[in-house]
């Protein structure tokens, strides 16, 4: 197969060039209980998205459910939003 190819010094393929790599676009903090984000540049390929709690309580509570529509992330539902930061970008 053409194109890139990485190997570890143990003789172990670790890249292919057709591997799927992610790239990173952004992120936001959410400061409301439901909601949504708009980026153009998710269009440039298969979005992904991840949030995480902010601040030492945060593993107290359930985080709100995330989707992806377009170019459109929304967030609705869970217990806490506050401080919830939401990194999102394209495979």
């Amino acid at each position: 197969m053409p194109g890139l190819r990485v190997w570890r010094p143990d003789g172990v393929l670790s890249f292919d060039g057709s591997a799927s790599l992610l790239r990173f676009i952004g992120s936001f903090a959410v400061t409301t209980p439901i909601g949504s984000y708009t980026d153009p540049a998710l269009a440039d390929g298969r979005p992904w998205v991840f949030a995480r709690g902010n601040g030492a309580q945060a593993y107290k509570y359930m985080m709100p459910g995330l989707s992806i529509s377009g170019t459109t992330i929304s967030w609705s539902g869970g217990q806490i939003y506050q401080g919830m930061i939401v990194f999102y970008g394209v495979y």
